[in-house]
Formats: structure tokens, C-alpha cells, sequence
């Protein structure tokens, strides 16, 4: 049966997480410079947005929040001069999850 799956390698970043855990563990000072979740907690704001919206239970649209979109897509063509439109914009959870979609859009891809 595994003959049908490709074959995907563990995640570095959760491997060095993994390994720092282990180290700190057995008394070790780790300083952790890898990406992944962030170890800081949620700015204020952020939170209060978070408790102020909890009780919407639909799912947002499939490329994300429109009106994030729309502010990313101003906020490059104000900051950088580049003109993009909400539409082409994707706003996900993670990068890993922006890579694997952009993996399975392309034939072939590895």
C-alpha cells in the first residue's frame, strides 16, 4: 500500500525542536534560532481580536480572510510599489502548509 505515497521526510524544523527539547531536558542552555512556532506569546491586541471574533464558527475563505487580502495587497503597493490584487493573495496558517500547496500545484514538483 505504501507503494502509492510519496514518500515525505520528517519536518526539519520539528526535528530541531525535538532536539532542543531533549537537550534542555538533560539540563543543556539551548538558544533557538530555527523557525517554527514562535515561543512569544500573542500581542494583546492580537488576543483580544482573537476573543472578540470566537463566536464566528464558518469557514473563512479558502484563500483566507478577504479583507486581510485587500491590507496585504495595499500595503505592498504603498511599501513597495508593487501592484498585486487581493485575489492573488493566499493567507494560510504556516509555511509549511503555503510550500506543500505550492508543491502540489506543480506537476512534478519535489
Amino acid at each position: 500500500m505504501q507503494k502509492h505515497y510519496r514518500h515525505i521526510a520528517q519536518s526539519s524544523t520539528l526535528a530541531m525542536n525535538t532536539l532542543a527539547k531533549t537537550l534542555e531536558y538533560q539540563g543543556k542552555t539551548i538558544y533557538k534560532f530555527g523557525f517554527g512556532q514562535s515561543p512569544f506569546e500573542p500581542p494583546q491586541p492580537v488576543i483580544k481580536a482573537l476573543k472578540n471574533n470566537a463566536y464566528q464558527t464558518s469557514y473563512s475563505h479558502v484563500q483566507g480572510d478577504a479583507e486581510l487580502r485587500r491590507l496585504i495587497a495595499k500595503f505592498h503597493a504603498d511599501a513597495n510599489g508593487i501592484t498585486c490584487y487581493p485575489e492573488h493573495i493566499l493567507v494560510a496558517p504556516g509555511s509549511k502548509i503555503l510550500i506543500y500547496i505550492i508543491m502540489l500545484a506543480i506537476k512534478d514538483a519535489e
